[in-house]
């Protein structure tokens, strides 16, 4: 029996039908508007006012308060309350050194009996003052009221030790020098030097005079 030859074709498929179709470009995106002079100067003034108005509600840094850090260069106030300063050092606990002409440290008090500085020490000098130079004092004291009240430049009390304790290894100096520069005369010329002795018992040492102001010790 004779085979029929095949006559139907054979149609390879559509590829093409069923492949995806390509994704779209991507848009590129809008260009930002160019911004003027004029905007951005007023952006820059915003800000500026900003940080302005942000800073009016906050202490300035000249201002330390209680519980604040020490500010240099500036007025510190502590209001009503203490600052103390404590060390176990050997050193010195609070070196103030002034290389110009003005005051290394200073006190001041302005209340009735108030004392601008007030030094203790339990085995050693209360005060030390010392100076290099032969025409300055080691220690000054001034009273600067206007009229005689029995108050003094200095004061000293030993209690159960010398009040006063003067020396001197020259022989061109004083040990203690004392000059009235009241030039009154007879009863009221005033002396250099008062010395009033307690008890039964009352030593008096010779001593030199000025006769231009007719005693220079006064020994009672």
């Amino acid at each position: 029996m004779a085979v029929e030859p095949l006559t139907e074709s054979i149609v390879a498929p559509d590829l093409a039908a069923d492949a995806q179709p390509p994704d779209p470009a991507p848009e590129a995106p809008p260009a930002e508007p160019s911004r003027s002079r004029r905007s951005v100067l007023g952006a820059g003034l915003a800000g500026l006012a900003g940080l302005v108005l942000g800073s009016l509600g906050r202490p300035a840094p000249t201002d330390a308060a209680a519980g604040g850090s020490l500010v240099m260069g500036a007025a510190n106030s502590a209001g009503a309350t203490n600052t103390s300063l404590t060390t176990a050092s050997t050193g010195t606990a609070l070196l103030v050194t002034q290389t110009g002409g003005g005051t290394a440290m200073r006190g001041a008090a302005t209340a009735v009996n108030g004392i601008a500085g007030f030094f203790t020490s339990a085995n050693g000098p209360g005060v030390s003052g010392v100076t290099a130079n032969n025409t300055k004092y080691g220690v000054y004291g001034a009273n600067d009221a206007l009229t005689y009240g029995g108050g003094a430049a200095i004061r000293a009390a030993g209690e159960q030790n010398h009040g006063l304790v003067a020396t001197t290894a020259s022989n061109s100096a004083y040990a203690i020098k004392a000059i009235n520069t009241n030039p009154g005369t007879g009863s009221s010329a005033g002396a250099g030097i008062r010395a009033l002795a307690g008890g039964g018992n009352r030593r008096r040492h010779r001593c030199t005079g000025d006769i231009s102001r007719r005693r220079g010790v006064l020994w009672r």
